[in-house]
């Protein structure tokens, strides 16, 4: 008897775990991220939502010269909020493409799929190019988070970090989104505009911003405003040709361009 009790009671502790699998099932009537992205459809339905990002064009949506509006931009009325209260620090939408990004794997037609991840990654280009033009220096995230991690707390990335994975975003957009042009999504030359943009925005950036930071830093440095004479600006070229490999032209004397041209230089 007690024999026959301890086989029935190894076998109902086997079937009741083997149950538990098979009824941890997600609501086949409801949609969920590991039932959809399966297909095509799914695939752009979820990716339609992305084109909200896009500004506006209407009429009475830009500050065109024959519309009289009743009041001016924030910025115009130096009334700027914060990032923390409404700046642009929002990040809703690179959710939305991250997380067709993490689950476009359950579609398993290898075309459909780096069709739609090309949408979902020219659209993370663009968010993060608006950021980097408002912030600098901006959080890279590469997947969807919940309101709990602590990944939401992390330090920002550089913002060269940043653009390289723009440009590796951009590029994967370029390799595969259609080259036939279509007046109503993204296409390869959508994604070739997109990167000549931020592309030549961020190379000005870098070509006229240099010499500015080269300067703020020796002017922290010193803790003067004005140059503190030849000794000074020797110093901050040097500098930059350390951090640009660049020679500028050596700084002149106060009387020595006179001195060149034959006259005698000035007596103070």
């Amino acid at each position: 008897m007690k024999k026959i009790l301890s086989i029935l009671t190894v076998g109902c502790a086997l079937t009741l775990s083997s149950c538990e699998d098979w009824l941890d099932k997600y609501p086949l009537a409801q949609m969920s991220p590991e039932t959809f992205f399966s297909n095509e459809n799914e695939l752009q339905a979820f990716s339609n939502t992305f084109y909200t990002i896009f500004p506006g064009d209407g009429l009475y949506n830009e500050g065109y010269d024959n519309i009289v509006k009743n009041e001016i931009a924030a910025e115009m009325r130096d009334g700027r909020t914060i990032p923390a209260s409404g700046g642009g620090w929002t990040w809703t939408d690179l959710r939305k493409f991250n997380t067709l990004l993490e689950y476009s794997g359950n579609c398993k037609d290898t075309d459909i799929r780096n069709r739609y991840d090309a949408v979902a990654r020219f659209f993370r280009a663009y968010f993060y190019f608006e950021k980097v033009k408002r912030f600098g220096d901006v959080p890279w995230y590469a997947k969807p988070l919940g309101s709990a991690d602590p990944e939401l707390k992390r330090p920002r990335d550089s913002r060269e970090f940043v653009m390289q994975r723009m440009i590796e975003d951009i590029d994967f957009a370029i390799r595969y989104l259609p080259a036939e042009r279509d007046l109503y999504r993204v296409t390869k030359w959508t994604a070739l505009a997109l990167k000549s943009r931020f592309c030549l925005f961020e190379g000005t950036f870098r070509k006229y911003n240099v010499w500015l930071r080269t300067r703020l830093e020796m002017v922290s440095r010193t803790g003067r405003r004005r140059s503190r004479g030849i000794h000074h600006q020797q110093r901050l070229f040097a500098l930059h040709r350390d951090r640009t490999g660049h020679q500028l032209p050596r700084p002149v004397r106060l009387g020595e361009r006179a001195e060149r041209r034959g006259h005698p230089r000035p007596r103070l």
